[in-house]
């Protein structure tokens, strides 16, 4: 029911209200000041299963906060609560829960949506976790705050407003919730790779991050965009044809939910340049520490007038994201240090530091070239290729590592020369991405790039792609993981193959249906979750691929 509606002379809240001073009554509506506040309803406290709402009869442009709280542990917002805000400046909806001795922690990605005035936001917390979001009678998204350490309990409810004096909320209510469970729809996410070469083009599709709040078992159906349809989490297809192609993803959940997510597939008549990839840093940002999605010896390296700038011989990673087996990354050399012996790029690196593994394309300016080498753990460094030619301010330095092995080297869209790194261990695998300096203080980097690459290698056939010559996996990646993981299969000729997880006592707990797959590179994917839809504890396990009665095993490091 509504609680409050506000209607009465203007002045200020009442006695129902705890930390009410900073809003008050006007023209039968509750208007904020112009600071923060978290006003609580002090009439009742509610139950586990509880809901709350409020019509946003005038919203603030410049308000990041138009916000709800649920299951209030005390008398004010610090004792810890879950709060549902708009944000008028982004037009998006974010989730998060406040714990005294933790702060602030962001549930799930948020909602981008424009509410209009007259809108009612609403919120249903429940004592599973889940958190239900709605504008007005529609069900926008459902999230878990399952970590928080008060989601089974009950508690107060109130709002919250921050710069919000604009705005006019009205008819507060809620309660306990005596809705049912609601089926909330799966997520769908898609990508393909390569996502564009030359035709004939053999693409692998992947599903990895597709997902049930509900954790119910999904199918997977995809429409290529020829004409041609395919089933499953990972699929593989060939486009004969040059065009401009939009492949679709359908998951459902078999409870009537369902939803979609479309990738793009470029097929051309001739190879794509260097870089395919997007800009990940432009280094555009305040004077000072590196910061953003960098881990490593960042305190050697700082940001001077939009670029980066080298204190000390460093190695930094980026943490944003890894990237699969065909990969690419580049940086341009604004400012180089002519005595330097190293500017560097890394590539595939297996873990969040160059000491994990790694291929490294350095560029030595007291010698006038770039070389390629790779360290592995047990290997250390090996020197796998030199290619002789000075780089001079604002060249950017790139680099292709493929799956074959094979690295190709860049200075600007001019490829240098192709280099081999086959024998080192880790070739075949997908990882992280870098910078590495040496001696090169004062030098000046920007833009900094790198991504999945769409280039196809030179010693290919026909169709873009290289035909491995044996039967191989790769190890996992990311590994460890948060969640997905994906290895990749090189396969001489089409087979059956089965792929399966198994944890250390040696039980099944997910597996793919022995399915035939085609000659070439396929990924394999796995969500990270058993049979039954529910997420794996932490620990590890070992991913066990069957080609032809041939067994092959590859341990994965499950985080939570």
């Amino acid at each position: 029911a509504v609680l409050d509606n506000f209607n009465r002379g203007n002045g200020a809240l009442g006695a129902n209200w705890l930390n009410a001073t900073r809003v008050s009554i006007s023209n039968n509506q509750l208007a904020p000041g112009p600071s923060e506040a978290s006003p609580i309803w002090n009439a009742a406290t509610f139950g586990p299963d509880q809901e709350a709402y409020i019509t946003l009869s005038t919203l603030s442009p410049v308000s990041t906060k138009h916000a709800l709280m649920l299951k209030v542990q005390g008398s004010t917002w610090s004792s810890g609560h879950i709060e549902v805000r708009y944000d008028g400046v982004a037009d998006r909806i974010v989730v998060s829960t406040y714990t005294p001795t933790v702060g602030w922690t962001i549930h799930g990605a948020p909602i981008e949506l424009a509410l209009a005035p007259g809108d009612r936001l609403g919120a249903r917390a429940r004592a599973d976790g889940s958190v239900e979001v709605w504008r007005n009678t529609t069900l926008l998204a459902t999230y878990s705050v399952a970590g928080w350490p008060f989601a089974a309990n009950g508690g107060r409810i109130g709002v919250s407003i921050d710069n919000a004096s604009a705005a006019r909320l009205d008819d507060f209510g809620g309660g306990n919730s005596a809705g049912g469970i609601t089926n909330t729809p799966p997520l769908a996410v898609a990508s393909a790779t390569p996502a564009s070469g030359m035709a004939p083009l053999s693409v692998e599709f992947s599903s990895v991050g597709s997902r049930d709040q509900d954790h119910d078992p999904l199918d997977y159906a995809w429409a290529f965009g020829d004409g041609a349809t395919g089933t499953g989490a990972a699929v593989s297809h060939r486009y004969s044809a040059t065009g401009e192609y939009r492949a679709r993803l359908t998951v459902s959940d078999g409870r009537g939910g369902s939803s979609s997510a479309a990738v793009a597939v470029s097929v051309t008549d001739s190879p794509p340049g260097f870089p395919t990839a997007a800009v990940l840093d432009a280094f555009d940002r305040p004077d000072g520490a590196l910061g953003g999605s960098w881990v490593g010896d960042t305190q050697d390296l700082s940001l001077w007038g939009d670029q980066l700038m080298p204190t000390a011989s460093a190695a930094a990673v980026w943490n944003g994201a890894s990237f699969g087996v065909d990969q690419e990354a580049y940086v341009t050399l604004a400012s180089i240090n002519p005595d330097a012996s190293g500017h560097d790029l890394l590539l595939k690196v297996q873990g969040l530091s160059w000491d994990t593994g790694c291929i490294q394309v350095r560029y030595e300016a007291n010698a006038d070239r770039v070389s390629v080498s790779t360290y592995a753990p047990a290997q250390g460094w090996v020197a796998r290729a030199i290619f002789g030619g000075a780089l001079a301010a604002g060249d950017r330095l790139g680099a292709r590592a493929l799956a074959n092995g094979s690295v190709e080297v860049y200075r600007n869209t001019t490829r240098l020369g192709i280099g081999s790194v086959s024998g080192w261990p880790f070739a075949e695998n997908g990882g992280w991405v870098g910078l590495k300096f040496a001696g090169a203080d004062g030098a000046r980097l920007d833009n900094f790039g790198a991504g999945n690459s769409v280039g196809a290698p030179s010693d290919t056939g026909s169709n873009g792609n290289p035909v491995p010559t044996q039967v191989g996996l790769s190890g996992g990646w990311p590994n460890p993981t948060a969640g997905g993981v994906q290895l990749m299969l090189a396969l001489p000729r089409a087979s059956l193959v089965d792929f399966a997880i198994y944890d250390l006592a040696g039980r099944e707990v997910w597996g793919d249906q022995a399915r035939p797959l085609p000659v070439g590179r396929t990924t394999l994917a796995w969500s990270g979750h058993k049979r039954d839809g529910s997420a794996v504890s932490a620990g590890v396990y070992m991913a066990r691929v069957t080609v032809e009665g041939r067994v092959m095993l590859r341990h994965l490091a499950v985080l939570r």
